[in-house]
């Protein structure tokens, strides 16, 4: 009886371990192993899949750029967002002040080199004094330093932009 139970699975694995060649080699071809696919030809197209995505954007350069001296503002030529030039004019302040004083001292330098040159034709003649034409040419000197001064004073009430950019933000109001 033992031997009928030793048997049995001996049949078993004998029969298993076999098989037809056919079978076995037609299994591992090409054709058995291939995937149905279906195939489409692509068109180009444009993507329209956007991803959002959150995070901070910093420049390489910011800069504060503010009134090299205080007075009233007249005007703002731009807004947060505009896009300017290195040299654009941001805003005017009121310069009434200095442009009169500009107009006053042009008004006397003018009338300084008339008295300068009067007093040169004197001097060449060797009618006028020395001292008046050394008092002429100093008055003549002194008021077109004047007049630089305050050509650089008036400069500073019209606000430029230094590097060209974005605007952030505006802090001033008319």
């Amino acid at each position: 009886m033992k031997s009928r139970f030793l048997i049995i699975p001996l049949i078993a694995l004998v029969s298993a371990c076999g098989g037809d060649p056919e079978t076995t080699e037609s299994a591992t071809t090409p054709a058995a192993k291939a995937v149905p696919v279906h195939v489409e030809e692509l068109q180009p197209q444009t993507f329209k899949h956007f991803v959002t995505v959150q995070g901070a954007v910093e420049s390489d350069k910011t800069i504060l750029i503010s009134a090299k001296t205080s007075a009233t503002v007249s005007s703002i030529n731009v807004s947060a967002g505009d896009r300017v030039k290195e040299g654009d004019i941001l805003a005017r302040l009121d310069g009434q002040i200095v442009e009169n004083q500009i107009e006053e001292v042009k008004t006397g330098l003018a009338l300084a080199r008339d008295l300068f040159n009067r007093q040169k034709n004197l001097r060449d003649q060797n009618i006028g004094s020395e001292v008046d034409y050394l008092q002429a040419k100093n008055r003549v000197e002194s008021l077109e330093k004047q007049l630089a001064t305050l050509n650089e004073q008036y400069s500073y009430y019209t606000i430029r932009a230094t590097i060209p950019g974005t605007v952030d933000r505006v802090s001033l109001k008319v």
